[in-house]
């Protein structure tokens, strides 16, 4: 199994507005092992958004303030739980907002 990583929204929004949300996910998920990196504004201004790669699945999920949302997001990482919780699954990005996501991370990986 390869290393879960998490691709961190840096956009004003997500970083500026919601610094101390930020900052709690990013230790959070680093101290949990968790490779981290950042890209530029993903698009959707709801953050801390973060891009969660576990054995080749993504997902996204945004508006992860609370501190119980982010110990649900180090939970899925860490791969303790299969599927997302429910508090968690209330803020996956889907359709056309995901195909946003993922359009904008491809072109910044070419």
């Amino acid at each position: 199994m390869s290393r879960p990583t998490a691709t961190l929204c840096t956009g004003s929004h997500c970083q500026r507005k919601e610094a101390d949300a930020f900052d709690d996910l990013q230790r959070r998920l680093t101290k949990a092992g968790v490779k981290v990196s950042e890209v530029r504004c993903l698009g959707l201004c709801s953050g801390p958004i973060a891009v969660l790669e576990v054995d080749g699945r993504v997902s996204c999920f945004d508006r992860l303030r609370k501190p119980k949302v982010q110990r649900d997001l180090v939970a899925l990482a860490e791969r303790s739980v299969d599927e997302p919780s429910d508090r968690l699954a209330r803020r996956a990005v889907s359709g056309g907002d995901l195909r946003k996501v993922t359009a904008r991370l491809d072109r910044r990986r070419r």
